[in-house]
């Protein structure tokens, strides 16, 4: 299959995607083994006092997940004033799927949901 022929999609990340989340980042072929003592959505979106928006990536043709990545909301003071801020994290894209461009495409969608949220008074890091 040729880079053209990949058909994602993109989408928030919900409570019946646990599994599947759990089974990309268990398998993830990192330094690092995560073992989830929960469901995967609620550890990811409820792990920190933060509120966090997971996205997935879907592709045509393969059962699971390609790609995943979450963004937490909060707020930070910079320069003397309080501020709207939303943190990029959590980026993951299955190994065989690597080098497609998700790794631009996931945090754009991130982006734009921080957008969304905050408009142009936020900060995005």
């Amino acid at each position: 299959m040729s880079i053209s022929d990949y058909k994602f999609k993109l989408r928030a990340m919900q409570p019946s995607d646990s599994a599947a989340v759990a089974n990309l980042i268990t398998e993830f072929d990192g330094d690092m083994t995560t073992r989830f003592l929960l469901d995967a959505y609620t550890a990811i979106t409820s792990g920190t006092e933060y509120h966090t928006l997971g996205v997935v990536v879907e592709c045509a043709g393969y059962d699971g997940f390609v790609g995943m990545g979450t963004v937490r909301f909060n707020n930070v003071q910079y320069n003397g004033e309080i501020l709207p801020h939303a943190f990029l994290d959590g980026l993951k894209v299955h190994k065989n799927f690597r080098g497609q461009g998700l790794g631009y495409q996931i945090p754009n969608w991130r982006i734009q949901q921080a957008k969304e949220a905050y408009g142009d008074s936020g900060m995005c890091q």
